[in-house]
């Protein structure tokens, strides 16, 4: 379990490196990439902190072979190998085989008592009566040997269940997102009102042909819900706080953006995103991550909308976001369901990119190109500490005594 740990660290230690790359050249590409690409860059990320490959030669595997070789070298790792000679001779003692010295364990002991210098009483008297004080009070500096040895013997004690303990969590945190999900379902389901207005459900039909979601999407109204929403991996529908107030044009903007999330496979990247915190939870740099990609989400989907919108129905598709940030509800969506409003401050940066929306240019697609180009490299060139494979060795057990 304890290689397992080792191994998700140093997938760790790259993913972060790579993560603050693209945290430092934001300024560069923020204006000069699509919205689209800002969001499904951070796969190379996701991927090279869950994917376990690596070249033999890499940044990380380097490190993590210099940092093996000072820990072995540590009081810990010390202690640890006393432990296992410890056991190593009880166990040959209770076996009855030999030693490779021809020595059995108790043998071995006998023998060192033996060859032991007998102590000179009358020095070890002058000793006593030479530092009374040392033997009284221990120094400062026996202090704070003993309690390093402590502490290391805890640490050597501790170091085989970590990756127990992390794989622990990890499973806490994913079952409790779970049942937090399911909860959230159940509410929306308990208060939710099927929709069978035949004008609404089909406006709803022509977009999904518009859009390409081929797959049928259940239309319902929960006046509970904070905002309209895409919930279900397999059985998608779109919940709406109401039908009835909103105007034609807000209609197909709400359901166009939330048919835009099912055709982009947003849930599915949602609940990855999830299982990567869950396993990374002891890098704060993967819950940064997690929150830059609810943001980038929504302005991907806004983008891929007000791509086919000129000027004045981007205007009206930012009044619908007004609109919906307005009559939200007191259900509050999860980690895993995409809205079509957020919080107020995000609301705020999605209208201006609306209202500031160029085409990419040619520059623009050859600049995410060469980013693309250069993030996979780079995740490949800071590898992972994949452990080797140990060659098969023939093992020849002592001869019995």
């Amino acid at each position: 379990m304890n290689d397992l740990l080792i191994l998700f660290l140093s997938m760790s230690f790259s993913g972060s490196l790579l993560m603050l790359a693209l945290f430092l050249l934001r300024p560069l590409y923020q204006k000069n990439t699509s919205r689209r690409w800002q969001y499904y860059v951070w796969l190379i990320v996701i991927a090279r902190l869950l994917l376990p490959f690596s070249p033999e030669k890499s940044l990380t595997g380097l490190l993590a072979q210099r940092a093996g070789q000072i820990v072995l070298k540590s009081p810990a790792a010390q202690i640890l190998e006393d432990d296992l000679e410890k056991q190593l001779e009880q166990a040959v003692e209770g076996s009855g085989f030999a030693d490779p010295k021809g020595y059995s364990a108790g043998q071995k002991d006998h023998t060192r008592q033996e060859n032991l210098p007998a102590a000179d009483e009358s020095s070890f008297a002058g000793n006593q009566n030479r530092h009374p004080a040392q033997n009284q009070s221990p120094d400062r500096a026996s202090v704070i040997q003993t309690a390093a040895e402590q502490l290391s013997d805890f640490g050597a004690k501790l170091f085989p269940h970590l990756g127990t303990v992390w794989i622990g969590i990890a499973m806490l945190l994913g079952i409790r997102k779970i049942t937090a999900y399911q909860g959230f379902l159940r509410l929306v389901k308990a208060g939710r009102e099927e929709i069978t207005d035949t004008e609404r459900l089909d406006q709803l039909a022509q977009m999904g042909e518009h859009v390409g979601v081929m797959r049928p999407v259940e239309l319902y109204v929960n006046r509970l819900v904070s905002s309209p929403m895409l919930l279900g991996l397999f059985r998608p529908c779109i919940v709406l706080p109401t039908a009835h107030g909103l105007s034609n044009k807000e209609f197909i903007y709400t359901i166009w953006h939330e048919l835009i999330h099912y055709k982009h496979l947003d849930l599915f990247y949602k609940w990855l995103v999830q299982i990567t915190v869950c396993l990374h939870w002891f890098n704060p740099l993967v819950r940064l991550m997690g929150r830059e990609l609810e943001r980038a989400c929504e302005l991907a989907c806004d983008e891929t909308v007000i791509r086919e919108l000129d000027e004045r129905g981007r205007r009206d598709y930012g009044n619908t976001l007004l609109h919906a940030f307005e009559t939200g509800g007191s259900y509050k969506n999860t980690l895993t369901s995409v809205t079509l409003s957020e919080g107020a401050e995000q609301l705020k940066e999605r209208l201006g990119a609306i209202m500031i929306y160029k085409r990419s240019s040619k520059l623009a697609i050859l600049l995410s190109i060469s980013l693309t180009m250069a993030f996979l490299s780079g995740a490949a060139a800071v590898g992972a500490a994949v452990p080797a494979k140990a060659s098969p060795k023939q093992t020849q057990l002592p001869a019995p005594v």
